[in-house]
């Protein structure tokens, strides 16, 4: 972005989605600016999306009238009005369709700007759901910052791209969270990044829950056993039980032997990102219940490792009975119901190679389970339907 004189006048685009939670923070953020900046140093103008909903556009409309009060100095630019054939065959699903919404608007945004813009400082401040306009904002040269008050992953994910953040809060409220943020660490998670470099459904995570902790004897054979399956793996490592270093606990020169392929991850591993990733073809997991819908949720297929109370249960109805998972055989007779590093070795096998007959099924039904879950969840499903009835109990009673 140009470095700014007395005679240059910054130029702000604002990109609110048309709700009115959205645009009256939008309208109160350019206020403020105003007021701290003066209109001689900074012009701002909003891009104002409408619909060919009625409801949606008189929401939208009437918002804008009551903040144009309080927004001296603010101007409104509306967009060109989406075809209605176009809006309601393709943005007809709230859930899934504001991205859509956003993103159809990309041409005429970009027409907007290249008519408004005056001045060669210039920078598009975009709404959370707006992420889609990143790319419009790198062809036509002007910064980009997300305005954020929710969570998405998509959207989430694309943050980094931008130039800042724009956050609705303030420090007292979220200390944390800001501190996390200007200490550098609004970027992805580097066990992300480090499976972006690897091929589709090429690797075996292993995740065992927030409280189970292993051996010394247990990690090394849990050490070995994925290093002999020659398997990409990416081991969430949290409990060593008395915290001691990846040196002192795995085999000498593992780490060496297996960089590349695998990754020993020490931190909080963000679990639903993981299984949702194009990299990951399998779960090696306690058989915690929200390890297990979170993998089936995803498609992503077992190999069971059941530690506390309920979890052997689940294991065995999910891979009798369900199909979607394999089972390791533990050594009942040892201490601590041992997994030799021996029969890891076989279970990952058995999971993520392509010519196993128990992989193939087990891969075929974790595929077969995540239609199943998003069926389920529709209006009219299983899932669906039983909330309404739940809901309907409690008004009812």
């Amino acid at each position: 972005m140009p470095h700014l004189t007395e005679t240059t006048k910054m130029e702000l685009f604002l990109l609110p989605i048309p709700a009115a939670g959205h645009l009256t923070s939008t309208m109160e953020m350019a206020s403020h600016l105003l007021d701290r900046v003066g209109g001689e140093g900074l012009s701002v103008t909003v891009l104002v999306m409408t619909t060919p909903a009625p409801c949606l556009r008189f929401e939208a409309e009437s918002c804008i009238r009551s903040l144009s009060s309080i927004g001296a100095g603010v101007r409104f630019e509306e967009l060109p009005v989406l075809p209605p054939a176009q809006f309601f065959e393709e943005c007809d699903q709230v859930g899934a369709s504001c991205s859509r919404y956003v993103e159809l608007h990309k041409p005429r945004l970009k027409t907007a700007i290249l008519r408004l813009r005056s001045s060669p400082a210039a920078a598009l401040v975009i709404d959370f759901f707006a992420t889609t306009m990143i790319d419009a904002a790198g062809e036509l040269a002007v910064g980009e910052r997300p305005m954020s008050g929710s969570r998405f992953l998509y959207h989430g994910r694309r943050f980094p791209e931008t130039k800042c953040m724009i956050l609705n809060t303030f420090f007292e409220l979220e200390p944390s969270t800001l501190e996390a943020l200007v200490d550098g660490v609004y970027k992805p998670h580097d066990c992300i990044k480090w499976l972006d470099e690897q091929p589709p459904a090429s690797v075996v995570f292993l995740c065992f829950g927030s409280i189970s902790t292993f051996s010394r004897e247990q990690l090394k054979e849990m050490a070995t056993g994925l290093e002999s399956s020659g398997h990409r793996f990416l081991w969430s490592l949290r409990g060593t039980g008395d915290d001691l270093s990846l040196q002192e606990v795995l085999p000498e020169g593992f780490m060496e032997r297996t960089e590349g392929r695998g990754l020993v991850w020490r931190s909080w591993a963000p679990q639903v990102e993981i299984l949702s990733h194009a990299a990951v073809g399998g779960l090696v997991t306690h058989c915690g219940w929200n390890s297990c819908l979170g993998s089936l949720w995803h498609g992503v297929p077992m190999l069971e490792w059941p530690i506390h109370a309920e979890q052997h249960y689940l294991a065995f109805r999910l891979a009798r009975e369900a199909g979607v998972a394999l089972e390791l055989t533990a050594d009942r007779t040892s201490s601590g119901n041992l997994v030799a590093g021996a029969e890891l070795e076989r279970g990952v096998r058995s999971l993520m190679e392509e010519d196993t007959e128990e992989g193939k099924q087990v891969r075929r039904r974790a595929q077969e389970m995540k239609a199943s879950c998003r069926r389920a969840v529709e209006e009219g499903g299983s899932s669906y339907t039983s909330l309404e009835s739940l809901v309907n109990d409690l008004l009812n009673h």
